[in-house]
């Protein structure tokens, strides 16, 4: 690709040569055709102007994937993801060469104000090109290739026709059982050929535990089968112990009551994200319904991109999972919804030990708590090297891990502190960052009895 553009520029010399002595109309000679082994994506941009002009962007890729934002003065607003045809992609890309688009200036404007900009790019692996042409101050043959990507992209008719409502049947609800998952795509269903992999959802029946013994909607969840980190697409397990959605490529979980991400994923939020969904309705025969999406990271979410989930959407069904541990651990003690400003995201039944995930997710920290049956049961934890050993009426409590070892080399943000502790027949094992707001949780969500206050160091190993 970079070869293609350094030799245009002795071929522009010529051409405005030509023209000077003969005054002969431009032809536009093609470059080689383009290298299909790099990922193209093209883009197109138009931006206000004063008055209604249509707002709006598109990205097309190579594989035909496109995702449109609408964003003032068109019909349809947000963000939405669809597919066009190989064909018309490589149609895209060709007219780029066609009137060699990398020979034109970067920007292109005309001398009044309040008028609109097209920005059009072209970008692979080793190259890019943007152009911005203020108040169609370009040549024609750009305004062309605007023309083509509107068309080809399907940004003009996004700009200019609402997306029809419709409903689409999809599965009735008796003929899946309980804490089992199926494929299926939307919105085109019965279509078998040149299938997009954007198009494919997850549908799961809930666990009996967690509300899938239902026979309504409620026990059934949708949700995108493409994961958010790297756009492979993720599979249900359904064995004890996991019953998550996960990505077999980068090891991103999910969990299935809301599709919340819970671990292995380098994605930069401050706020939750979850799988996109489709909402779920049923008719007289017992069948669901696909209601309309809308495509916003705001309602139903963005393909490969994510849904922004609330925190009291979190927190209640966190609060089913620990109603559901409860029930089916009556014995065990209670699990708390938050520690130390951590949400509850993950609880993993083992019988005689319950492992919890927490999350700060305004800054992705993460918080564990294991609690732990012990037969017969201990009274004090085993000494250890860089440890503290506290007090609080009868019980002694552990304070260790990596952020205590002062030999530890690592960076801060890779050390935790690990507080070990024994009630009743239970041990407790917790693992974060903020040792004071952990100790001020153990006193309030286990020794109630005591204040903090009442806490003191009995010896160091340090």
């Amino acid at each position: 690709m970079k070869n293609s553009y350094k030799i245009l520029i002795p071929f522009v010399v010529i051409v405005f040569v030509i023209v000077f002595a003969f005054g002969l109309n431009v032809i536009y000679v093609p470059l080689a055709p383009p290298d299909y082994s790099n990922d193209v994506i093209i883009s197109l941009e138009r931006t206000p102007c004063y008055g209604p002009c249509p707002v709006y962007s598109v990205t097309v890729f190579e594989n035909g994937s496109v995702i449109y934002e609408g964003k003032q003065h068109v019909e349809n607003i947000g963000i939405y993801q669809y597919g066009i045809s190989t064909r018309d992609t490589k149609k895209i890309i060709d007219k780029f060469y066609e009137i060699n688009y990398f020979s034109l200036n970067d920007r292109y404007e005309i001398g009044s104000t309040d008028h609109p900009t097209v920005i059009t790019s072209f970008r692979n692996e080793s190259y890019e090109k943007i152009v911005s042409n203020y108040g169609d101050a370009g040549p024609s043959r750009l305004h062309e290739l605007e023309i083509m990507v509107d068309d080809l992209s399907g940004a003009k008719s996004m700009a200019s026709k609402s997306i029809p409502v419709a409903k689409t049947k999809e599965a009735s609800i008796f003929n899946m059982k309980p804490n089992t998952m199926e494929y299926f795509y939307y919105p085109n269903p019965e279509k078998t050929n040149d299938r997009d992999p954007f198009q494919k959802f997850i549908l799961i029946r809930l666990p009996e535990e967690i509300g899938g013994n239902v026979n309504n909607t409620s026990s059934f969840r949708a949700y995108s089968a493409v994961s958010l980190t790297d756009h492979c697409l993720i599979k249900y397990w359904p064995q004890e112990q996991r019953q998550r959605m996960e990505n077999p490529c980068r090891g991103d979980m999910y969990r299935p009551i809301d599709g919340l991400l819970i671990s292995g994923a380098d994605i930069l939020t401050n706020t939750p994200i979850a799988l996109p969904n489709l909402d779920l309705s049923s008719d007289a025969d017992g069948s669901l319904i696909i209601e309309t999406p809308k495509w916003t990271m705001q309602e139903n979410g963005v393909i490969s991109i994510g849904r922004q989930i609330s925190l009291q959407e979190i927190r209640q069904n966190s609060q089913i999972l620990i109603d559901s541990f409860a029930k089916n651990n009556p014995s065990f003690p209670q699990i708390p919804l938050d520690f130390t400003g951590f949400t509850l995201a993950k609880v993993i039944d083992k019988t005689s030990r319950a492992e919890m995930t927490y999350f700060d997710f305004s800054s992705m920290s993460v918080l564990f708590i294991d609690i732990d049956l012990l037969l017969p049961p201990s009274n004090y934890p085993n000494l250890a090297n860089n440890s503290e050993f506290w007090q609080i009426g009868d019980n002694v409590i552990e304070i260790s891990g990596s952020a205590m070892d002062k030999n530890n080399d690592n960076p801060e943000m890779y050390k935790t502190y690990q507080i070990d502790f024994f009630k009743d027949a239970y041990k407790f094992r917790i693992e974060g960052k903020n040792l004071e707001f952990m100790k001020k949780e153990i006193v309030k969500n286990y020794f109630p009895e005591y204040s903090y206050d009442e806490m003191f160091l009995i010896s160091k190993n340090i």
